[in-house]
């Protein structure tokens, strides 16, 4: 029997993955903050319901065609790490692209999710929920 904090990751990919955004952003908490790691290394931050959108536009300003594929979720008490493949099509270029991320969602017991960490694999996310 999966965890229903799980139930709410994977259900929201799959609303991504059809288009519904909005349902996919009602999963989350209002105060979500969302935490990427950058190529040079340094965090950028976006808070919110509107730094959730400000952070999609982003992926779909350069990607046309974007899925979402999951991999296992991985449970660390209220951190779920779950290795995720973007496949998408460069706006400008149509090339095909695909990139491998791991993704920490925390999600408290009974709660949605109130902050998303995407770093570049699985050992610097398990450094990051340790610190």
């Amino acid at each position: 029997m999966s965890d229903p904090r799980e139930d709410l990751i994977r259900e929201g990919f799959e609303a991504s993955n059809r288009g519904d955004r909005q349902a996919a952003l009602s999963l989350l908490d209002p105060d979500i903050e969302i935490v990427t790691e950058t190529q040079a290394g340094a965090p950028t931050h976006y808070l919110g319901h509107a730094g959730y959108r400000t952070w999609n536009d982003a992926w779909y300003d350069v990607w046309d065609e974007v899925r979402w594929e999951l991999g296992d979720v991985e449970r660390h008490g209220d951190h779920f790490l779950v290795e995720v493949t973007t496949h998408g099509r460069g706006r400008g270029s149509g090339i095909a692209l695909s990139q491998t991320l791991t993704w920490v969602f925390t999600i408290p017991e009974g709660a949605k999710p109130n902050r998303i960490l995407l770093v570049r694999d699985r050992e610097a996310a398990l450094a990051a929920i340790r610190a």
